[in-house]
C-alpha cells in the first residue's frame, strides 16, 4: 500500500493532466451534442415560422370581387381629400 501512495505521489502531475485532457474531450464532446441540438431547434423554429407565414397568407381567402384581409380594410377605409 506504502509503494503505491509513493507512486501516487511522485506522478500527481502526470495524473493530474491525464485528467485534464479527458475532461476536456469529454465537455468537447457535450458541446458539439449541444451544437447538434441547437441545430435541430433552428430548424424547427424556421419550419414552424414558414407554417405561420403560408397560414398567414392563406387567411387572405380569394373571393370572386378579390382578395379579402387587411388589403380589402384599407379599401374601406373613408377617403379623405387634401
Amino acid at each position: 500500500m506504502e509503494a503505491v501512495l509513493q507512486w501516487l505521489g511522485d506522478n500527481w502531475g502526470n495524473l493530474a493532466s491525464a485528467a485534464g485532457l479527458f475532461v476536456t474531450f469529454v465537455g468537447l464532446g457535450i458541446a458539439i451534442w449541444q451544437l447538434g441540438k441547437t441545430k435541430k431547434a433552428a430548424e424547427a423554429a424556421r419550419e414552424a415560422a414558414e407554417q405561420a407565414g403560408l397560414a398567414i397568407r392563406d387567411s387572405f381567402v380569394k373571393t370572386p370581387s378579390g382578395p379579402v384581409g387587411a388589403f380589402w380594410l384599407f379599401q374601406m377605409t373613408p377617403y379623405v381629400a387634401r
